[in-house]
């Protein structure tokens, strides 16, 4: 029977059977499947492939944000490593500590939520320390496969809380990782580490920066503390740049002296939204149109203008400079819809 903590604190939220999530979990022999997710739906990466998103059904997406609420509002968190899925927290935060560094390391970790699997989750909660109706709540709503599913709101959750022993492993590393070089070793590798290393993680994507020379080193111990944790390098997205090659975490260019939004992006939605004004004012393209890349008139919908917003507020989060120049523009073509709709 499930305990009554749990109770109080799960959802009635009716499911495709008219039964909720308590009368579910009071079966001690019940726990999520396949049949409590929606329809898979695949999504292409950039980098190839296709990215597998299973959405939880209402019931179950309902119950998995309580058990999320309660994890955080018992201070379970990430490390201070960790900047993906954390509230205040972001690509900004996570490319701002490697500014002026002239050299960077990004390593990919393999299949991240699917390799967090249940006993690393509930090994990683215990250390915590909560209570046994949580664990058991973690353990029979948040899986899949064996794994965390992509696209369950407590996945991000629970794998920062994985990978806090990790991050904390790594950060060690950095900061001691051939200060003090072995006697027996020979030429450059003789002479101490002066500078630092820097290091965060967004998610899977682990950045690592430094004005050493020798940073591309770190890659081999890297790869044996997460393979004691459980992971393992993804070896195609393991890549090392030195300036003046363009340094970039997470879509996020860093220089010497600060961060900035992709320069390709920036001209890109200026020119775009610039377009669609011009073609409204002077192109016979009716208000609230635009030309679509078929060459045809497309309405621009409500979803169109929060997708914009969201792709703007974006690039100004990372380059506020170009908040004038963008939301200018973005204002003024709303603008020449909203008189339109009005007119008609």
């Amino acid at each position: 029977m499930i305990e009554e903590p749990a109770r109080q604190i799960l959802p009635q939220t009716q499911g495709p059977s008219a039964i909720n999530i308590i009368n579910l979990l009071d079966d001690p022999r019940w726990s999520a499947s396949d049949l409590d997710y929606l329809a898979p739906v695949f999504i292409p990466k950039r980098s190839g492939g296709l990215r597998k998103i299973m959405e939880p059904k209402p019931y179950l997406k309902a119950a998995q944000k309580y058990v999320v609420n309660q994890i955080i509002s018992r201070g379970y968190g990430a490390s201070q490593f960790a900047h993906g899925f954390v509230n205040k927290r972001g690509r900004r935060t996570n490319a701002i500590p490697h500014i002026g560094n002239s050299r960077m390391l990004k390593i990919d970790i393999q299949d991240f939520f699917g390799a967090c699997r249940p006993e690393m989750v509930s090994s990683a909660l215990q250390r915590l320390g909560p209570p046994a109706w949580l664990l058991d709540l973690v353990e029979r709503l948040c899986f899949l496969d064996n794994g965390l599913p992509q696209g369950s709101p407590a996945s991000p959750v629970l794998s920062n809380i994985v990978t806090r022993e990790m991050d904390y492993r790594i950060a060690g590393l950095c900061a001691k990782y051939m200060r003090h070089p072995r006697k027996d070793m020979s030429g450059e590798y003789r002479n101490p580490r002066t500078e630092d290393i820097v290091y965060t993680r967004y998610a899977d994507d682990m950045t690592f920066t430094s004005n050493w020379d020798g940073l591309n080193q770190i890659v081999h111990p890297v790869g044996h503390i997460l393979s004691q944790c459980g992971f393992a390098i993804k070896p195609s997205k393991t890549k090392y740049f030195t300036a003046p090659a363009r340094l970039e975490s997470c879509g996020v260019v860093v220089s010497k002296e600060k961060i900035n939004a992709k320069r390709r992006d920036r001209l890109y939605w200026r020119g775009r939204l610039h377009k669609m004004i011009v073609d409204i004012k002077h192109n016979a393209v009716e208000p609230g149109k635009f030309i679509d890349k078929w060459g045809r008139q497309t309405q621009l919908s409500e979803k169109m203008f929060r997708r914009m917003r969201g792709k703007l507020s974006a690039i100004v989060d990372i380059s506020p400079q170009d908040k004038v120049s963008l939301f200018s523009k973005f204002k003024e073509l709303r603008a020449l819809c909203t008189k339109t709709n009005r007119a008609t």
